[in-house]
């Protein structure tokens, strides 16, 4: 059975004609997030208002994620043609540092599950931490990043020429069980 859902909130589609998947929804459903070209515009979607026009890039913003820490979650990384990406506080409307790495235009974020669940996961059975984030640029050159440690990414890989610019990442344990 199909559900619907209706809301009185209209959100403007995301007027960065380059994509139109740089949008994207906190953990709690309290903020969304979409590229207006070098902005990024958050709203409350409870309450139907526009909350902050976060602006520090000098290019078109070409992805966005929120943090799916729940410590984190009013957490945002912006990625850009100008090669950075940005970690905002999406409550404040306030950048938090700039991060530098990529040598391209950066195509595609995703966020990783929380630190505790990550480090504790029992079908892992290993130490590593593998970030807080994934980014890739458009030579297909991705990073993971630690946002308390982003100097310099934890990993660097190189992805196929087939990869399309979509990302998403998983629970492991959750595919285990």
């Amino acid at each position: 059975m199909m559900r619907c859902y209706t809301s009185s909130v209209a959100v403007p589609p995301s007027p960065n004609w380059y994509t139109s998947h740089a949008s994207d929804v906190s953990l709690d459903g309290s903020l969304y997030a979409y590229a207006a070209h070098r902005f990024v515009v958050v709203v409350d979607p409870r309450k139907g208002e526009i909350l902050h026009q976060l602006s520090a890039h000098k290019g078109r913003v070409t992805c966005l994620a929120f943090m799916k820490n729940r410590h984190m979650r009013h957490f945002i990384v912006t990625g850009s043609s100008d090669k950075t990406l940005i970690l905002w506080d999406a409550l404040s409307g306030k950048p938090v540092k700039a991060i530098t790495g990529h040598k391209n235009e950066i195509r595609s974020i995703s966020s990783f599950q929380t630190r505790s669940e990550q480090r504790n996961a029992a079908a892992c059975r290993t130490s590593t931490f593998v970030g807080d984030f994934v980014s890739v640029d458009k030579s297909n050159v991705g990073f993971t990043w630690d946002v308390c440690k982003s100097e310099k990414p934890l990993h660097k890989f190189q992805l196929s020429d087939h990869f399309s610019g979509a990302l998403c990442t998983f629970n492991y344990s959750e595919l285990s069980s």
